[in-house]
């Protein structure tokens, strides 16, 4: 069997549904590769188990969702944004933290994989941005995460919902803000990429001239079929230049993933260890 690739939606602490969709995907370790849609962890009850595993498998990255920029939050001791609901204390009191952390921030907010005509990003990409656009100004957000002043960064720049539009008149954090909440966060938004945070679950209520990123016609195909997790409401979601993997594993609904090189999309049936929140 030729070496195939998978990439899988939010895990969310999810582990040992984890490790029974690598079972019936018949994963094989060093051989296959597997790309996370982000949001490893947080809320599930393995969240350390799943870190460990991403950052230590071979052929195994991530892209960056909201939950892991959290976890970065909070380790910098930004403990207001610690929420009760957080299943974070065991990556911050485990030994190997800091090697966690390290490779946490060296991942990118999104992947192109040219053979595939596909690109990886956890909430989405904005339909007025390129793949060239969207490449150079991830780079900015991961050139200052990957950084020595990276802490500074993450404790105080990186929350926000302002400003919602991108604009070269904004000032370097803000659309460094902009950018990560485009990746990590989006969900509603105008044509001209305007961001919306509020709405999460009937779109049909949504403001008016906002609407699901992926429902918007891009300015070029140059990013192909966008992949992303983040909107576990709306369930396994396909459309012609899109494909939603987060299917609420954390909720008590399924796993995903898919093989790249074949579209079959497999799933496992996971356990409820929680319930929708418009925090998310």
């Amino acid at each position: 069997m030729s070496a195939r690739t998978f990439v899988i939606g939010d895990l969310q602490g999810c582990f040992t549904s984890l490790e029974q969709l690598l079972t019936k995907t018949q994963f094989r370790e060093g051989t296959d590769t597997i790309y996370l849609l982000g949001d490893i962890i947080n809320r599930g009850p393995q969240s350390l188990e799943c870190l460990r595993w991403a950052a230590n498998t071979p052929k195994v990255t991530s892209v960056l969702g909201n939950h892991d920029f959290h976890l970065m939050a909070v380790a910098t001791g930004n403990q207001r944004y610690h929420r009760q609901s957080d299943t974070l204390l065991d990556i911050l009191h485990a030994p190997d933290k800091d090697a966690l952390l390290d490779w946490l921030r060296h991942r990118p907010l999104i992947i192109h994989l040219a053979p595939f005509h596909t690109t990886l990003a956890h909430a989405g990409i904005p339909p007025q941005w390129t793949l060239e656009q969207a490449q150079t100004l991830a780079k900015k957000v991961e050139k200052r995460l990957q950084s020595d002043d990276w802490k500074h960064f993450v404790h105080h720049d990186l929350y926000g919902n302002s400003p919602t539009i991108y604009t070269n008149e904004a000032s370097k954090t803000e659309r460094l803000r902009y950018t990560i909440n485009a990746f990590a966060r989006m969900r509603l938004c105008t044509s001209n990429g305007e961001l919306e945070f509020k709405h999460k679950f009937d779109v049909s209520n949504a403001p008016a001239g906002f609407a699901p990123w992926f429902s918007y016609s891009r300015v070029d195909d140059s990013c192909g079929k966008i992949l992303f997790g983040h909107w576990s409401t709306q369930g396994l979601m396909a459309t012609e230049h899109s494909l939603c993997l987060d299917t609420g594993c954390l909720w008590g609904r399924a796993l995903s993933a898919i093989c790249l090189e074949t579209q079959q999309i497999t799933q496992i049936d996971c356990p409820q260890y929680a319930k929708p929140s418009i925090a998310e």
